[in-house]
């Protein structure tokens, strides 16, 4: 969907070594990735509601 390939190849070399660093689900670099490369009108805006969405479903709150 953004170009970035299968998770398998997170590591390669068309992706900057700090994003392929930071891009790990379990510390939050998933979102921090799409945050990251978020602009008006840009594709990272539509992965921002549905990562929230399911990161609601998933994750229990502390309320």
């Amino acid at each position: 969907m953004f170009g970035i390939g299968p998770i398998e190849n997170v590591a390669d070399a068309t992706i900057p070594a700090n994003m392929a660093a930071n891009a790990a689900p379990q510390n939050g670099g998933l979102l921090a990735a799409i945050q990251t490369h978020s602009s008006s009108g840009s594709q990272a805006n539509n992965a921002i509601k549905p990562f929230n969405a399911l990161t609601n479903c998933l994750v229990p709150s502390d309320s």
